[in-house]
């Protein structure tokens, strides 16, 4: 079985072991006529993903949605 990509999140609290993990868009390219693409796991598109599920991000380090913040 092929499963889509996953984006495994660990949280960056002191002594937090807290993980989620994230599935990421997948966008097709338009400039080719063929139908190839990619997934979108960048930091911008990740981090809005988590904002979704309650974690936040600061500073470029991501806390969940418990008091690791």
């Amino acid at each position: 079985m092929i499963h889509d990509a996953k984006v495994k999140v660990t949280c960056d609290g002191k002594n937090c072991r807290e993980s989620i993990e994230i599935e990421p868009e997948y966008t097709y390219n338009r400039d080719y006529p063929e139908k190839s693409g990619q997934y979108e796991c960048g930091d911008e598109a990740i981090g809005e993903k988590l904002g979704a599920a309650g974690w936040t991000v600061q500073d470029g380090k991501q806390f969940c949605s418990k008091d690791c913040a």
